[in-house]
């Protein structure tokens, strides 16, 4: 009876050459996992043009560069394009987009929680806004209406008045403002307006960090959607200028 593993062993091996025994096989998984954990391009930025993606996208926009890579298509472009160009498929590489609507997709999501964002700080300004006026008032009103008691006990309240109309009309001011916002409810006091503000310009303050960074993913997105746009679109009318030309 023939031993399985000697004939895995010396027709299996033989049929496979060398490179493919247990040992090599395993040596390559290990430089493989290697190779994408650590990939050359993290040390040189334009070996992305020939890194062995298995991103359609990434793939395709390799393609349109290889395909542009002729001497007078050098000398045209500048070394920024380059860069660009590089950067974009490093991007597209790192954050696994495998196609331009995908791109696109997240594009429009990141724009769109930018925008909301936005809507969220502006609100959150208007209601300091406010409130800094209430304050005002509010503060107006306490600091002023000691004038105006004393009036109502004075024996010559036209003479009182006359003496201190400036704050008297301040404390009609702030009362008659305080009486427009709170009509139906008691007026809270300084501290629970402060407090309120403080809550507020903590929000605003997360707000304002989650706006920058959503600025900056948007504006990246929005940079890399329009690169990856112009590469094919270049290559679409080469596509079809070599096309005509064979007409």
């Amino acid at each position: 009876m023939v031993n399985a593993v000697y004939v895995r062993n010396t027709i299996l091996n033989p049929s496979l050459g060398t490179d493919y025994t247990k040992k090599e096989l395993l040596s390559r998984i290990g430089r493989q996992s290697t190779l994408l954990s650590n990939p050359e391009y993290k040390k040189n930025p334009f070996a992305i043009f020939t890194y062995p993606s298995n991103l359609q996208l990434v793939v395709k926009l390799q393609d349109c560069v290889k395909a542009q890579q002729n001497k007078t298509y050098t000398q045209k472009v500048k070394l920024t394009n380059l860069q660009q160009m590089t950067n974009t498929l490093i991007f597209l590489q790192e954050n696994n987009y495998d196609s331009i609507e995908q791109l696109k997709t997240n594009y429009a999501n990141a724009l769109s929680s930018f925008n909301n964002s936005q809507i969220k700080r502006n609100t959150l300004n208007q209601e300091i806004v406010k409130l800094n006026e209430q304050i005002h008032y509010l503060g107006q009103y306490y600091a002023t209406k000691p004038y105006f008691t004393k009036m109502l006990y004075e024996k010559n309240k036209a003479t009182f008045h006359k003496d201190h109309s400036m704050e008297i009309s301040r404390f009609e001011e702030a009362r008659k403002y305080l009486k427009s916002i709170y009509s139906t409810e008691s007026v809270p006091s300084l501290q629970y307006l402060y407090r309120q503000r403080d809550q507020l310009k903590s929000d605003l303050k997360k707000i304002n960090t989650t706006l920058h960074a959503q600025w900056k993913l948007e504006n990246q997105l929005k940079i890399v959607l329009s690169n990856t746009n112009s590469l094919l679109k270049h290559e679409n009318q080469r596509f079809v200028t070599r096309n005509n030309s064979l007409e």
